[in-house]
């Protein structure tokens, strides 16, 4: 998926949390969602090309140890850094972290390529017809953009 399909992604699942916290100021829900938007593109630290290792050249380290789509894509990565963030800074660190990281691997996972959402104990890996940067992406690209804010305006009205 290209980087702006997973932030839309993220944000959805993000406004659809939304009404279930209870954050008592503005700080607090701007710092959510800059986390959810900074965390969707963690995953994607062990490819050396990755939007967020241009824009952040010294995680391009991670390259160097994990594969691409390999333990990163796995559901332990989100769990074990939203873990380190609950028990380091609290739910409101570790839940956008969580979900952004998540929501990236729930994306990737119903692209041509796929994930092993259990690597590297089980190596099976899940796939759909989604190919990267095709229109397919961007349908779903437009069609998460519309149900956010369709979501956003349920919300305010």
């Amino acid at each position: 998926m290209l980087a702006r399909t997973h932030l839309a992604f993220a944000l959805l699942l993000g406004v659809f949390i939304f009404p279930g916290l209870n954050f008592n100021s503005l700080i607090e829900y701007t710092t959510f969602y800059l986390l959810l938007a900074f965390a969707v593109f963690l995953p994607d630290i062990d490819h050396p090309n990755s939007k967020i290792n241009t824009k952040l050249p010294f995680l391009k380290i991670a390259s160097l140890f994990f594969s691409h789509r390999g333990f990163l894509h796995s559901i332990f990565a989100p769990i074990l850094i939203g873990g380190i963030a609950y028990i380091n800074a609290g739910l409101l660190f570790a839940l956008p972290i969580f979900l952004g990281y998540f929501a990236h691997l729930l994306a990737d996972a119903i692209t041509i390529n796929g994930i092993a959402p259990f690597y590297p104990i089980i190596k099976f890996k899940f796939k759909g017809p989604v190919r990267t940067g095709h229109n397919l992406e961007f349908f779903l690209f437009y069609i998460t953009i519309g149900l956010t804010v369709f979501r956003i305006y349920f919300l305010i009205f």
